[in-house]
């Protein structure tokens, strides 16, 4: 009986990487799956538009694996998946895209397809982002923003470093503030977006605490009831990557959502997005 066990397990294994392989074998080609195991998957209201141009591929399974483990905190804005190896023009491609546009494909990418910016209706709203540095000042992120009637927050550091971009922001260190962590009041935003920011929170270093548990909890909080919040973040290991999901589904009010694993840029790896809806009062 432990032999067949072990073998089931095996073939599992095989059939979600075979799965992830084929689902993202371009960026045209998205995969999605629940946030915890044996959960529902719940799609944001303006998904099937938004992906009509592209491959979409649902799994029941929510352990698709990181490519390989870091031994390290993160240090930078980088990539945590496997690259496979390139070919010359690749190369030559990945020498080009720089970390802005790396940037920019992913805030993008969050926008227009996990919350709808590219066919939603045009109702005022408000949209808080967590770890904003400069990037409403870039024009691609700014004009999505405008032509939807979204009204931005920023929250970051302060930084004479960063360029202003007209935006409203938020100066605290969100990483070193205690409960609650964002300085804004209850229910009070429509979305909420919080790109390449939340692994400074869920570093194994800090494994003991979790200081990510509170700011999810402060997410929850502070959407609307109704309200959409995308979360890309680079986890370490599998670990981090379903203790974050478990806080989001165990937090009150409560979300629901799912994982959605995508290719925005075409020669990088792939990236985790969070997608969770404020389904409660």
């Amino acid at each position: 009986m432990r032999k067949v066990r072990n073998v089931t397990c095996l073939l599992s294994a095989i059939f979600r990487r075979a799965i992830s392989s084929r689902a993202l074998r371009n960026h045209q080609s998205i995969l999605v799956v629940p946030l915890c195991e044996g959960l529902a998957v719940h799609l944001p209201p303006h998904f099937e538009d938004a992906t009509k141009n592209l491959e979409v591929y649902f799994s029941a399974e929510s352990q698709h694996f990181l490519g390989r483990r870091h031994s390290l905190p993160p240090t930078r804005r980088a990539e945590y998946a496997r690259q496979q190896k390139l070919d010359y023009l690749d190369q030559v491609l990945q020498m080009h895209t720089t970390r802005t546009e790396i940037q920019i494909a992913i805030y993008l990418f969050a926008l227009e397809v996990c919350l709808g910016l590219s066919t939603a209706t045009s109702s005022a709203r408000a949209l808080l982002d967590l770890g904003c540095g400069s990037m409403h000042a870039l024009a691609p992120i700014r004009s999505v923003l405008e032509s939807n009637s979204v009204f931005s927050t920023g929250i970051d550091l302060p930084s004479s470093s960063l360029p202003g971009d007209g935006s409203n922001r938020i100066h605290c260190d969100l990483i070193k503030r205690q409960p609650p962590v964002v300085p804004v009041r209850d229910a009070c935003m429509d979305l909420i977006l919080s790109i390449s920011f939340l692994q400074w929170l869920t570093s194994y270093t800090m494994k003991a605490t979790y200081p990510a548990k509170a700011i999810i909890g402060d997410i929850a909080r502070i959407l609307r009831p109704g309200g959409q919040c995308v979360i890309q973040f680079y986890p370490l290991t599998n670990d981090e990557l379903e203790l974050t999901c478990k806080c989001l589904v165990n937090t009150k009010p409560r979300l629901a959502g799912c994982r959605i694993l995508a290719r925005p840029v075409p020669n990088r790896g792939v990236k985790i997005f969070l997608y969770v809806q404020r389904t409660s009062v």
